[in-house]
């Protein structure tokens, strides 16, 4: 989750890797990329801790949450596999 005290960063995320987000995922991502209007800093705000972790944390770890037990966690691990970023 992006901290108020923490200076932001841009991510390597454009706008339309956000949209095809919005085509991959579960309903639930769905309106929480909605409600950020698909920029970058409202994104961040919307995610949860795990999401986050998956969304920022380096590519060579996101094959790991391919298994994991939250449908969102999962489907931003595959959209960032099929964007390769």
């Amino acid at each position: 989750m992006l901290s108020d005290v923490e200076p932001y960063v841009q991510s390597q995320f454009s706008r339309e890797d956000y949209r095809l987000l919005d085509k991959m995922g579960t309903s639930f991502l769905k309106s929480r990329l909605r409600k950020g209007r698909y920029r970058d800093k409202r994104v961040r705000r919307e995610l949860a801790r795990e999401e986050s972790k998956v969304f920022h944390g380096p590519f060579e770890d996101v094959p790991l949450y391919l298994n994991d037990v939250d449908p969102e966690v999962v489907a931003i691990a595959k959209w960032r596999l099929s964007i390769a970023k």
